[in-house]
């Protein structure tokens, strides 16, 4: 199998897709033959069945991805320092831990592009993040009034929370102990050792 150079169109729904994609960022059919890929997610809901996210204005701190600017916390010039997310990831098989890096308002969870430059705070092809189906912008995790809150940042592969789907767009706390899954990638938010 040679490596694809070129974007190629999704055979399903047609979007081009940046190369080397297992999946198709628009509707998630798997865009070619990899060995060793696990199967895909069984979904009980699909994109159409879920409740529909009505459209909001950025978060705070957020610069639009529609102008390929990457995700940012905005600390103020004066006054008290917003809160930050803190804790850890740790993969429940490895035991690796993944540190939130600190002072963050906002931290992006995803897996790292070097040939598109696009670095998230959490990068989690380490753990075999691509063939895990974890999308290169896969969740967002918040702190707003003394919680960390989650949101799934309309990934291909769905991000879980204690096996619940998270439908895009929408925030949900999380809690020490809480089970996160990014795409077949499952991690547990903990505090840090």
């Amino acid at each position: 199998m040679s490596a694809r150079t070129d974007p190629s169109p999704c055979p399903a729904c047609g979007t081009l897709n940046l190369p080397g994609e297992i999946f198709c960022q628009q509707c998630g059919v798997v865009l070619g033959p990899v060995s060793g890929q696990p199967p895909p997610l069984p979904r009980a809901l699909g994109r159409s069945e879920l409740a529909p996210v009505p459209e909001r204005p950025p978060l705070p701190g957020v610069v639009s991805e529609a102008v390929g600017q990457p995700l940012e916390a905005i600390v103020p010039e004066s006054g008290p320092a917003p809160e930050t997310v803190t804790g850890c990831l740790r993969s429940r098989d490895s035991g690796k831990w993944f540190l939130i890096p600190s002072g963050q308002v906002q931290v992006l969870i995803g897996r790292a592009d070097a040939a598109e430059e696009f670095f998230p705070d959490i990068d989690l092809e380490p753990m075999h993040g691509e063939q895990m189906g974890v999308s290169r912008r896969h969740a967002l995790l918040t702190a707003q009034t003394g919680q960390v809150f989650i949101e799934d940042l309309n990934s291909t592969n769905f991000t879980f929370i204690n096996h619940q789907v998270l439908p895009p767009g929408q925030r949900k706390a999380v809690r020490a102990g809480d089970v996160l899954q990014f795409g077949h990638l499952m991690l547990i938010f903990d505090v840090c050792p």
